[in-house]
């Protein structure tokens, strides 16, 4: 073997071995986002371990079913679909400002059910007409970044009290507190100084150094039920389907904003592909999405939306 064909072989498996990295980076973020949101929704809605764990579990299983289906039947890119941050901040805030104005937590859940299904069959109905590009005309980038930036702030409040340790009397756990604000500057400077592609992999690892620390801290405080059965399909966890015109309204029109950041996302990938999005692949894109959108409002699972981070 001479040197030309001995530096081509280690260029090529490094870009392998930063390809493995990325990847399980990529699938660390993917993991804790599915187990985060059901972990979160479901608190906010004071629903039972079980019902938790079951609502964890379907989200597995359609986050995997709606990628693969889209790699195959969809738009056919590498983009991952997942729980949608926009559908997260808008639950969070409807069970914090609603049950505050004194509605029941199965009414909001039975108004937000309604709104999913009403949204999923919208997506899909829309989609296969082609009238998406219409809707990017009226959810401009001014109105998706104020929303965005609302999100932001709500789903802040909810990771900042999980960092802390906060309890619902007011409490929060100064050990752990001081360990997230250690992993969080252990991130932050390896993202700034970094050497090379270190500072890509910043967020693995702090996830690995995270989970490690709080193990040999806190041994006792994993909780959970390791031998616990799975539960059983249960529909409508949230609450059956109900007509509450605020709740259903506002899920309506967040699914239409949602139908537009699909199509930001696909435009920013033909740039990477070097190639255009047919309207096919948009058609069938919104009929697996909207699908899946509907399919979520029944097991108790966050509605899906393509994942532009990726």
């Amino acid at each position: 073997m001479n040197r030309h064909q001995e530096h081509f072989l280690q260029k090529n498996m490094k870009d392998v071995s930063s390809l493995i990295l990325a990847g399980i980076q990529w699938f660390f973020f993917l993991f804790t986002n599915t187990v985060v949101v059901p972990l979160s929704i479901g608190q906010h809605f004071h629903l039972s371990p079980d019902a938790i764990a079951a609502s964890m579990q379907h989200a597995f299983i359609l986050t995997g079913a709606v990628c693969i289906l889209q790699a195959v039947f969809g738009h056919r890119y590498a983009i991952m679909d997942g729980p949608s941050g926009l559908w997260w901040g808008l639950t969070l805030s409807l069970t914090v400002s609603a049950s505050s104005a004194g509605m029941s937590l199965e009414r909001i859940g039975g108004g937000l059910a309604a709104g999913f299904l009403l949204a999923g069959l919208t997506m899909v109905i829309l989609g296969w007409l082609g009238a998406a590009q219409v809707l990017q005309k009226l959810f401009t980038p001014m109105v998706k970044s104020a929303m965005l930036f609302l999100m932001t702030i709500q789903l802040t409040m909810n990771f900042f009290k999980g960092m802390i340790g906060y309890t619902e009397f007011g409490r929060f756990n100064l050990p752990v507190a001081a360990l997230s604000v250690v992993i969080a500057f252990l991130v932050a400077w390896i993202q700034l100084k970094g050497r090379g592609k270190l500072g890509n992999y910043a967020i693995l690892i702090g996830i690995v150094a995270g989970w490690i620390a709080y193990s040999l801290l806190f041994p006792g405080q994993h909780g959970g039920q390791p031998n616990q059965t799975p539960a059983g399909l249960t529909l409508f966890p949230w609450g059956a389907p109900r007509w509450e015109p605020c709740i259903v309204i506002t899920a309506f029109f967040v699914g239409l904003v949602n139908m537009t950041n699909s199509i930001t996302t696909l435009s920013t990938v033909e740039k990477l592909y070097q190639t255009e999005t047919t309207s096919r692949q948009y058609r069938h894109s919104y009929a697996l999405t909207g699908l899946f959108t509907m399919l979520s409002a029944c097991v108790g699972v966050l509605p899906f939306g393509l994942f532009a981070s990726h």
